[in-house]
């Protein structure tokens, strides 16, 4: 026995060093992404992007890292974010097919837009909506001054009320990358860009990877990341998916943007105050009238 056991603890002392080295540990250190540095990370997506998509592509995409660095944020973290972007191309056609701008430019009637929301569902829906959230839609009303009828308006033309799927399913690094990219938005690109980058230092988050429309308006309210970062009450980012917190932050973004509680009561007529601070939300006069027409049937 004492043989055996010398022979074991010879054959212990010559494989420990081996088994020290293997599992998990070994594995993540391999890991050639992992252990690439963020210099290295946005080198490769340029590489990517040049040989996915094509040179001026990847010319688009440094340059858009230039931008933001300019804008005061920290290059490694410009480099991370956008070394995990890829584009969308349906992104783009659908800007070229968008049917939500203003009717001024004859893109979109009442009755196309209409009939394309099926806006008597709408209606019929908003009641039960009302329903659900009477309380938070009253508090929000007392806060911020807003008549709780257009709150619901703008809900239900933005999700359908929260039915499954109405957020969208684009990721949003990607939606704004795409129009920098493939698109003329460079600017408003940019500046949702420095929302996202700032959203994420104020709630140590990671918003990039939430999904939303083609246009990267993300969680029940479909806002935008600059909204959220400027109008959005919240405790954390994940409040964009409550109802709950949404409904005072929507009140909040018509109360900052030009809403008038003295003329609650009063139709909302073109070009008014109100007016002008629901088209705020959405750059189209049908918009508009479509929030006007599903609130007022709305019993107080």
């Amino acid at each position: 026995m004492r043989l055996q056991n010398i022979i074991l603890l010879i054959a212990l002392l010559l494989w420990a060093p081996l088994l020290m080295t293997t599992g998990y540990a070994e594995k993540s250190s391999d890991d050639p992404v992992k252990n690439l540095s963020v210099k290295e990370k946005f080198d490769n997506a340029i590489s990517y992007f040049e040989s996915e998509y094509g040179p001026e592509e990847a010319r688009q995409l440094n340059a858009l890292k230039e931008e933001l660095i300019a804008k005061g944020h920290d290059e490694d973290v410009v480099q991370e974010l956008l070394s995990e972007a890829e584009l969308n191309t349906r992104v783009a056609e659908l800007f070229r097919e968008n049917l939500l701008r203003s009717t001024d430019a004859g893109d979109v009637t009442y009755e196309d837009f209409a009939g394309r929301i099926d806006l008597q569902d709408l209606k019929e829906k908003s009641h039960q909506f009302v329903e659900d959230h009477k309380q938070e839609l009253l508090d929000a009303e007392e806060t911020y001054g807003v008549d709780y009828r257009y709150i619901v308006g703008i809900k239900g033309i933005e999700t359908r009320y929260g039915a499954d799927g109405m957020t969208g399913d684009y990721v949003l690094l990607n939606s704004l990358v795409t129009q920098y990219v493939l698109s003329n938005r460079k600017t408003f690109s940019v500046r949702e860009l420095d929302a996202v980058l700032k959203l994420n230092q104020k709630y140590n988050a990671e918003i990039q990877h939430a999904k939303g429309s083609f246009a990267g308006a993300v969680g029940v309210a479909q806002w935008m990341p600059f909204s959220l970062l400027h109008y959005a009450v919240l405790e954390d980012i994940d409040d964009i998916q409550s109802t709950h917190k949404m409904i005072p932050s929507t009140a909040n973004y018509l109360r900052e943007n030009g809403w008038r509680p003295s003329l609650n009561g009063e139709p909302i007529e073109r070009g008014s105050p109100n007016w002008n601070a629901i088209r705020r939300y959405n750059h189209s006069d049908t918009y508009v009238q479509v929030v006007i027409d599903i609130a007022e049937q709305i019993e107080r």
